[in-house]
Formats: structure tokens, sequence, C-alpha cells
């Protein structure tokens, strides 16, 4: 598996003009804006998509097909896509952090130390479950279905998330013990309680990768 995370990193480094055009316009929206929130949530969500596109490359030519003539077994690719995800994800993250931690400290932003904390986590498990929800739509659809798949599911959680708040107000549903329980966590338990949707999510996703993975021929 150390293989096929080098190998992704490599087609990675072949994009380093375009990566470096993007940090090139973080810091400019930084500075212009004066917005952090915008900013970390922009560079962690560019990482995730860089790391999917890894999954574009080995479509190409057959590349795919080549791979699972290696000794390589689907688990293993499957498990890597998901180890590039997080890595690269979180390196995004780190210089989102780095950026927007050196403006604060220069007064360039306006927001409190604590706000732009919380914003930062937030916007790192946000990250994470971008990619547990596209790696396996790249993988079952493919780079230019699975954008048309993505846009589909989000426009269908928008519709349900609409559609479940007005039947709770139609319906006089009582939220408030699940309201107030959100509301007494602490900010620790608070991110604990995120770590563990996290974690679970990208659990069944990497599941369900390994179920279209197995089904798939080559």
């Amino acid at each position: 598996m150390k293989g096929l995370f080098v190998k992704d990193l490599y087609l990675l480094s072949k994009q380093k003009n375009y990566v470096l055009c993007l940090l090139a316009i973080s810091v400019f929206l930084l500075f212009r804006a004066n917005n952090a929130t915008f900013v970390s949530s922009y560079m962690t969500i560019l990482g995730s998509f860089l790391a999917l596109a890894t999954i574009s490359y080995d479509e190409l030519n057959h590349g795919r097909t080549f791979l699972f003539t290696l000794p390589i077994t689907r688990s293993m690719y499957v498990t890597s896509k998901y180890v590039t995800g997080i890595v690269i994800c979180l390196a995004a993250w780190g210089l989102s952090v780095v950026f927007t931690g050196a403006a604060m400290a220069a007064g360039r932003i306006s927001s409190s130390w604590e706000e732009w904390l919380l914003s930062c986590v937030m916007f790192l498990g946000v990250g994470f479950l971008f990619d547990a929800l596209m790696i396996p739509i790249q993988l079952k659809f493919g780079a230019d279905r699975g954008r048309i798949v993505l846009l589909v599911v989000m426009l269908g959680c928008v519709f349900l998330g609409m559609t479940a708040g007005n039947m709770i107000q139609k319906m006089q549903l009582d939220v408030s013990g699940p309201v107030a329980f959100l509301n007494g966590l602490s900010p620790v338990g608070l991110g604990l309680l995120a770590a563990v949707v996290v974690l679970a999510a990208l659990a069944v996703s990497w599941l369900i990768s390994m179920g279209i993975m197995r089904k798939k021929e080559f």
C-alpha cells in the first residue's frame, strides 16, 4: 500500500503549478476579503478535490487494469485512496491554519481566536466528510458522471433538509431535547461527538467502496 500512496503523491506532484496557483489565490483572498473562515474552507475542500483527482488519473489509459496485474489487492487500493485523501486534506488544512493564523496574529482579521479555532476544526471535519462522500461516488461512476451524481446528492440533501424542517413545524414535533443536549456539551465533548461522526462516516464509506471495487471488472 505504501507504493500506491507514493504513486498518488507522484501524480499530484505533476499538478504543482496548479497547486501553487491555488495557494496564491488563497493568500490573495485572505488579505483581500479578511475572511479566515472562507479561506480555511476553500483550502481544505480543494485538498479533498486534489486527492480525488488521483482516482481520475488511475482511470486514464486503463491504468487501473495495469495496477491490478501487480501484487495489489482491491482492499489495498481502496484503503490507499482514503489514506491519500486524509493526508492531502490534512496538509491543505494545515496550510490554511498557518496562513489564517498568521493573518490573525498580524491583525488583518478581526475574528476572535476562539471563533477561528472552532472554524478550523469544523472545516477539517467537513473535508473528511467530503472525502467519505466522494470516494465511493468516484469509484462507482467515474470523474464525469461522479460530478453529476454529487450535484444530485447535494440537491437531494437540501431538499430532504427543507422537507424535514417543514414537517417538524407542521407536526409541531418537540426537538428541544436533542438541541438542549448539544447545547449542554462542552467544546471538548462537542469535538469528540463530531470526531465519532466523522470516523463513522469514513468507516461506512470505506465499506461501501470495498463493495463497489469487489463488483468491478477490469
